[in-house]
């Protein structure tokens, strides 16, 4: 039987905070049809120390393809990390898929490590295209499919439609992974990462989904959300998932929908939810919010962004500053964290913008205990995204050309040259700091000594980002010695 092999790169530091790394949802999902038809297994670098040697055993002369996914950013430098093993390996195509892929096919088959790339959504897609690389047919007229010609050209394919019905297609491949290992803890839990829908209508300048989802909200129905919610809690005892979706609560019916239907399922059940904007928890009523409360909510992710009502103007977000903070007094009479994402080094951002954002990071955790905050992110602009294209018109922007420039970008760093010096060098030396504000750290499954870490580095951090003061950076040390200790 022809076999095909999947490979999930690392993402980095982003993962390494946790005990256990996310479900690879996004290969699961694209190999729900394959997985029926072809021998199929999973190399992970995240959790396999030996991939290396994994990937020597999996990849045989019976090997159809390997398939990779990819994210813009750090992550491609671990993609062309295993990309390169897997060509001293085979012969077979490697297909790459996923968010940079998606939007930047042709930059991604200019490698040498890339083959073919699956545009957009995958599981229809990459079916099609293991039948058609089965009976070695030609590539032409598979939607949503890039790939170099004979001659080496780059030919891009008509685009797919986009999935309307979510429920007609295939469920993902739970039998390739050991769930167990995919359930970081969070609140003495282990939590599992689901999708429920897809897609966001908002226009955020900064964000891709634009491009991939057509500014579309697609969702699951109440019933068929929850079916697959206690599917998996009967069937393989998961009993906390966290919901991946850009923006769930965008159908509030549906999402109101379901949680009634978790509140009155007599399971012991919890849930995150990554997808809830500003003007979606100021239109929750009091009796909307308890029933989430009811259903088993326990945590959300909101894009607070900045502290700046010049940046939001910017970044097109519907909200105020103000709006942020009512939302939040608002939660913080309920018992759900609130984990709010911060980024900064937007094209015109001043250091007093930088902070108003300081300001608010510390208002939020005061006001609200239950209020957590990102670090701030050092904004890199990606591909297909409004800010994308304005960088590159107004201030001279000099995206990566390759994919081994995009290897170097590092979300903990500043990576773009349209900064001035001192804004630059702020905004490089508070990332640290605004990682420990708060007590995050307390309910994750990080390692103990990390949290004894947090508690006593928390007040200076406070101290440091209250009074703007981030000279005499030990951080840069400590950061350096947690790395360390996190990659061993």
């Amino acid at each position: 039987m022809a076999q095909v092999v999947l490979m999930q790169p690392s993402v980095g530091d982003m993962d390494e905070l946790r005990d256990a790394p996310h479900l690879p949802l996004g290969l699961l999902a694209t190999a729900g049809n394959a997985v029926e038809r072809w021998e199929t297994v999973l190399v992970d670098q995240r959790l396999d120390g030996n991939w290396k040697e994994s990937l020597e055993k999996a990849i045989g002369t019976d090997t159809l393809c390997t398939a990779i996914t990819c994210m813009s950013g750090p992550q491609v430098r671990f993609a062309l990390e295993m990309a390169k093993e897997v060509k001293q390996l085979t012969d077979a195509p490697v297909i790459w898929g996923g968010m940079h892929p998606s939007l930047m096919p042709g930059q991604v088959l200019a490698s040498s490590l890339a083959d073919i790339v699956v545009r957009g959504e995958g599981e229809i897609t990459f079916y099609e295209l293991l039948k058609v690389l089965e009976k070695k047919r030609s590539l032409e007229g598979i939607l949503s499919v890039s790939f170099k010609d004979g001659g080496g050209a780059i030919r891009h394919n008509e685009s797919r439609p986009l999935a309307n019905d979510l429920a007609g297609l295939p469920e993902p491949a739970w039998n390739l992974v050991d769930l167990d290992l995919y359930r970081p803890g969070f609140l003495d839990r282990r939590s599992l990462n689901i999708e429920l829908s897809r897609g966001c209508t908002r226009k955020c300048a900064y964000c891709y989904n634009h491009a991939l989802s057509r500014s579309k909200l697609r969702t699951l129905l109440p019933e068929a959300a929850a079916k697959r919610l206690f599917d998996l809690h009967d069937q393989r005892g998961v009993d906390s998932f966290y919901v991946v979706d850009d923006n769930l609560f965008l159908n509030k019916g549906m999402a109101l929908g379901f949680a009634q239907i978790l509140k009155e399922c007599k399971r012991d059940i919890r849930w995150q939810s990554q997808g809830m904007d500003i003007r979606t928890i100021l239109s929750l009523k009091h009796t909307e919010l308890e029933l989430l409360v009811e259903s088993g909510l326990n945590r959300i992710s909101v894009g607070a962004d900045s502290g700046s009502q010049r940046i939001l103007k910017i970044l097109r977000k519907a909200y105020t500053v103000e709006e942020v903070l009512e939302a939040n007094r608002k939660l913080a009479r309920f018992p759900i964290i609130v984990y709010y994402s911060f980024l900064s080094g937007i094209p015109g951002e001043s250091e007093e913008d930088l902070e108003r954002t300081l300001d608010l990071m510390l208002e939020l955790t005061d006001q609200n205990s239950l209020a957590r905050t990102s670090p701030v992110y050092n904004y890199f602009p990606l591909p297909g995204t409004e800010l994308w294209q304005r960088l590159i018109a107004e201030y001279g922007f000099r995206p990566p050309a390759t994919l081994d420039e995009w290897a170097s970008v590092d979300y903990a760093c500043t990576n773009v040259d349209y900064l001035s010096g001192p804004m630059k060098k702020k905004l490089g030396l508070g990332y640290f700091p605004t990682l420990f504000l708060d007590r995050k750290f307390d309910e994750y499954g990080a390692p103990s000594w990390i949290k004894l870490v947090a508690d006593f580095y928390r007040p200076v951090a406070r101290f440091r980002v209250k009074h703007k003061f981030f000279r005499f950076p030990v951080e840069t040390v400590l950061g350096k010695i947690l790395r360390t200790r996190w990659s061993t």
